[in-house]
């Protein structure tokens, strides 16, 4: 393979005054970014690369780097985000055309929750607020287009009349043209620890990923290990994809997936993840995270296993986040999610970022120095 390294040292600093140009060596440590592709690929890759050390801080300076991976593996329209990790999304629509970066901030203040659409032809990265309301600790504000538009996924901190509070799931689906369509909130959807939510906002769900599918808005509840189908018409958890409840997984030696990232289903019926297979606070009983693929029926509620993709290298446990994209062309382009520092000690290799394969084989890869990890990885095409 050839290999490319790249150090980014110029990127674009947002804020809601606009943009300004910094220097990155001056804003936080510049990562080891090594990048090989054998082949040119298909599509590009948008991406955002992360610092875990800052991400678990959320304090100064930010390290939320957003990028395009051209199809020979050279690094376009870098940027940083103002907020403490970032991943990205491919729009298309009337008000929203390009790409996407969204922040995952401790806290959102003043009702709206600061992401930039990147536009590659200046090269700058102009301020994109999408309406949410004031979260607590590790906040997920995700969108997704729809047939009819864009549906936005966002934190709600309710305090109940018992005492208990949770942090519940909002979803708000727009029309292109801004108008409200369609919209609801979770609702102790699910059993909590108690002792956590009388303390302090408990976030029982953790959800992270948004998607559409036939009559139903698609999520990925991490801690439930769930993936659930929310009717539109009757505003209700219609289908949850899980061993809670009472699914069964063939052909799978893993007996389905734990704590799952990027979650969505195609219109064939096949449910595609990022299965983490374990958790920062949830121990690993395999050896490695992986990417995988199910036919899915909703009335058996059972779910067949099509591929399995494990990871490889260096670090192949995976606490959070990642990525999962299968194409028909037989492509498939893998984010891994995230290293951990701690996981790293004694490792001399760089551990993955994302993988690209074409019929089974490895035709492109990056590596950044440990702690650096990637939340999306996601293909652009022409």
């Amino acid at each position: 393979m050839r290999a490319l390294l790249v150090a980014i040292l110029t990127v674009i600093l947002v804020n809601q005054a606009g943009a300004q140009e910094v220097d990155l060596r001056a804003a936080l440590k510049v990562p080891k970014i090594t990048v090989r592709h054998s082949e040119a690929l298909p599509f590009r890759i948008a991406i955002a690369l992360n610092d875990s050390a800052a991400a678990i801080s959320s304090k100064p300076p930010y390290s939320a780097i957003v990028m395009i991976v051209e199809k020979d593996g050279r690094i376009t329209v870098p940027a940083i985000h103002q907020s403490a990790t970032a991943t990205m999304m491919v729009l298309d629509h009337k008000q929203v055309r390009g790409l996407v970066a969204y922040g995952l901030s401790r806290v959102v203040t003043n009702n709206l929750f600061p992401s930039f659409v990147i536009s590659e032809n200046d090269k700058k990265a102009q301020p994109f607020f999408v309406p949410t309301q004031p979260a607590a600790l590790d906040a997920h504000e995700l969108i997704s287009p729809t047939r009819r538009g864009n549906a936005f996924l966002y934190y709600v901190p309710r305090e109940y009349d018992d005492g208990v509070k949770l942090i519940e799931v909002g979803i708000k689906e727009f029309s292109t043209d801004g108008d409200l369509l369609w919209e609801w909130t979770s609702s102790r959807a699910r059993k909590f620890n108690a002792e956590k939510a009388k303390a302090n906002f408990h976030d029982y769900l953790h959800v992270n990923s948004i998607s559409e599918f036939d009559k139903y808005i698609v999520i990925s509840v991490r801690d439930t290990s769930e993936v659930w189908l929310i009717d539109r018409d009757r505003k209700e958890i219609a289908h949850s994809i899980g061993l809670a409840d009472g699914w069964t997984f063939k052909d799978d030696p893993r007996n389905g997936f734990r704590y799952q990232h990027h979650a969505h289903i195609d219109a064939g019926g096949v449910l595609t993840l990022f299965d983490n297979s374990g958790s920062h606070d949830a121990p690993f009983t395999v050896e490695g995270s992986r990417a995988v693929r199910y036919r899915i029926s909703l009335a058996a509620k059972s779910a067949t296993l099509l591929e399995s993709i494990p990871i490889y290298g260096a670090v192949k446990q995976r606490s959070r986040q990642g990525s999962a994209t299968f194409l028909g062309n037989g492509y498939r382009l893998i984010g891994w999610g995230v290293a951990e520092p701690a996981s790293c000690q004694g490792v001399s290799e760089q551990p993955l970022v994302y993988s690209v394969y074409r019929d089974g084989e490895v035709i492109a890869e990056m590596q950044a120095d440990c702690g650096w990890y990637s939340y999306r990885a996601l293909p652009i095409f022409d």
